[in-house]
């Protein structure tokens, strides 16, 4: 090898030490491992990566062949079907490509749902069966009974995504319209067009008010740009939900895009785990797949406040949303807020949404208190202060009637979404 080749090799390699065992050594690595992600799925890609560290930390450093963005400013080490190494992370490849890698005995993770014809390797993804059950929770909880699903039938993530929110929805009695929108194959400078030629007449034809499950983030963004462009108010008339939780995507969107949390550390971690399994010769090679629970629904304003065609229910639901995140809140109040009697409002939820107005405050209540904790350092008591809780074991008690544990253990489970 020449000079050049070694400089090069050690320019664009990486090397993760096992600080948090051994501060200070840098151990030589075992295994030389490529990761190679899409431009695209940048978002993806950095929220893997402290998983993948973290593993490292445990178990021992890598040589790490990744390119980064960098605008030329270092050498670039491209994971094709000429690379040499121990392992592989990739996101998607071709059936060349595998073949190549099987030929040199190179142990290989597929972290895409979407794999060639004939794929010999492993796979880990999300798992899209949990993910849709958890987004038909949400969707219903806010009380809607029509619900739709914007599908890219060139995606077979779509697809099973598509398939078990059906039959999440059917368990609740619910109807499903599919927003059928392929982009798949398309050039990039076709894309938005088709994408909007087709989601147009789609999205109108809607019933009112409605909520819909986007396939991923990109998907769930041109959903409500559509919105703004067709007059259908979000969320009023349409709640959309998204999946991944980019913050490109999701929080510089109007409205501000509520979305489903990709579990980064979590995934990256396991993915570093299976393939020095697969390295070590632990875990067998062949096409099983393992699948990663997906994060929490990160509530935002395209799912905000539903408008319910009832006269009752509307401005009910109006004083609930906004009262119950901040106080304890009585049906009586809501009652004569509203200008209405007890029992015809709760004859009415109960026909509309399926759940009395104690139950709504409860669950709008529930909502806010659960997103303070997954998503704030904030102590219990100084939670409860915020919500006029009487207290920390006043707002311990409340959790534990609805969901049958302490704030603590669903705090910790979600601690490993937050990357």
């Amino acid at each position: 090898m020449t000079l050049h080749n070694d400089l090069k090799s050690l320019a664009v390699s990486e090397v993760i030490s096992q600080s948090s065992r051994f501060p200070g050594v840098l151990v030589p690595p075992r295994f030389r491992v490529g990761i190679r992600l899409q431009d695209w799925s940048e978002g993806f890609g950095y929220r893997i990566i402290p998983g993948i560290a973290q593993f490292l930390g445990e178990a021992g450093p890598w040589e790490i062949d990744y390119d980064h963005r960098h605008c030329g400013d270092l050498w670039s080490t491209p994971i094709t079907e000429d690379w040499k190494g121990d392992g592989l992370m990739v996101f998607r490849h071709t059936a060349r490509e595998a073949a190549a890698w099987r030929k040199k005995g190179i142990r290989v993770l597929n972290l895409s749902a979407e794999f060639p014809d004939g794929e010999p390797f492993p796979r880990l993804t999300v798992d899209n069966g949990a993910l849709a059950e958890r987004a038909v929770e949400y969707l219903t909880g806010l009380g809607l009974r029509d619900l739709a699903y914007w599908h890219d039938p060139c995606r077979g993530y779509s697809l099973e995504r598509l398939h078990a929110f059906e039959a999440a929805s059917a368990a609740l009695g619910c109807k499903v319209q599919t927003l059928v929108v392929p982009t798949g194959g398309l050039s990039p400078a076709r894309k938005a067009k088709v994408m909007e030629k087709t989601a147009v007449p789609q999205l109108l034809a809607l019933p009112r008010p409605c909520g819909l499950l986007a396939k991923d983030d990109v998907a769930g963004l041109a959903a409500v740009r559509l919105c703004r462009k067709l007059g259908i108010r979000c969320p009023e008339d349409l709640a959309v939900l998204a999946v991944n939780d980019d913050p490109a995507h999701c929080q510089l969107s109007w409205p501000a895009l509520s979305s489903i949390r990709f579990p980064g550390r979590r995934f990256g971690y396991s993915a570093a785990r299976l393939l020095h399994e697969l390295m070590t010769g632990e875990r067998e090679d062949g096409p099983w797949r393992e699948l990663v629970q997906p994060g929490p629904v990160v509530p935002r304003q395209s799912s905000g406040r539903i408008e319910f065609p009832d006269s009752a229910v509307a401005p009910a639901m109006t004083v609930i949303a906004r009262e119950a995140p901040l106080r304890p809140l009585s049906v009586i109040e809501v009652c004569h807020e509203a200008g209405v009697s007890r029992e015809l409002l709760r004859s009415r939820m109960q026909a509309l949404i399926g759940r009395t107005p104690k139950q709504e405050i409860d669950r709008v209540r529930l909502a806010a208190l659960e997103a303070k904790l997954a998503f704030t350092d904030l102590t219990l008591a100084a939670i409860a202060d915020e919500m006029k809780f009487y207290g920390a074991d006043d707002l311990s008690r409340f959790y534990r009637r609805l969901r049958g544990r302490a704030p603590g253990q669903f705090r910790a489970g979600q601690a490993s979404d937050q990357v």
